[in-house]
């Protein structure tokens, strides 16, 4: 994979893991990432939040695969000519889709941006998707009980009620459709857009996140 997206401009490729531990007993990778607290954990991935070694005001987002584990789930597909089936399992389709997808968007303020991919084949056989880190997080959450979304925060810093505000929403929506316009013009497409995946920056801007069922149209 490191071979073939090679000339991706702006993204980092590295095809070996290495993971060790600092004086407090926290997991580095490649002597660059420190990682944090764990976001996010799920049946593929899971997603650490991490910092520079060398410069912890520098913060990112790995998303972090076990390779054995895609290689293990399998999906059945049908063939473009709408005859047979084919076999695919779960590492070539986070290539394929989510892979491709973060590498042909670079340059977006309102799409997630990845930095780094690192690509192990060796002890680790991991795949670890470095990408921006959005502070704020989700501006939604869902409510188990009442089964609806409720705001977590305004994006002035107002007092939050039990909607989300005009303001808010105009802004968020601004930002998402700009990110969506921008996607179809690289002739991606998002597939899943929903409020868990768009997440909030410091600034109060929204990046539309998550490419796992995105797919490149071969002609924009």
């Amino acid at each position: 994979m490191v071979d073939a997206y090679s000339e991706a401009q702006g993204i980092v490729f590295t095809n070996e893991l290495k993971r060790s531990k600092n004086e407090e007993g926290k997991t580095v990778f490649n002597n660059k990432y420190l990682l944090l607290e764990k976001l996010y954990s799920g049946s593929l991935a899971q997603v650490r939040h991490a910092v520079l070694t060398e410069d912890p005001d520098k913060h990112f987002v790995l998303k972090i695969f076990e390779k054995i584990t895609l290689r293990q789930k399998k999906e059945y597909f049908r063939k473009k000519s709408g005859h047979g089936m084919y076999l695919k399992d779960q590492l070539m389709k986070v290539k394929e889709c989510e892979i491709a997808s973060l590498i042909a968007i670079r340059g977006h303020p309102n799409v997630i941006q990845v930095h780094e991919i690192i690509d192990d084949d060796d002890f680790e056989d991991k795949l670890v998707l470095v990408m921006d880190f959005c502070a704020k997080g989700r501006f939604l959450d869902w409510n188990e009980k009442t089964l609806q979304f409720y705001p977590k925060f305004e994006l002035d810093g107002s007092p939050v009620g039990q909607f989300l505000s005009e303001k808010s929403i105009k802004s968020i929506l601004k930002d998402s459709i700009e990110g969506i316009e921008f996607l179809h013009s690289k002739g991606v497409l998002h597939r899943d857009i929903k409020p868990q995946n768009l997440l909030i920056c410091e600034d109060g801007s929204a990046k539309i996140i998550d490419f796992g069922v995105s797919k490149v149209l071969e002609t924009p």
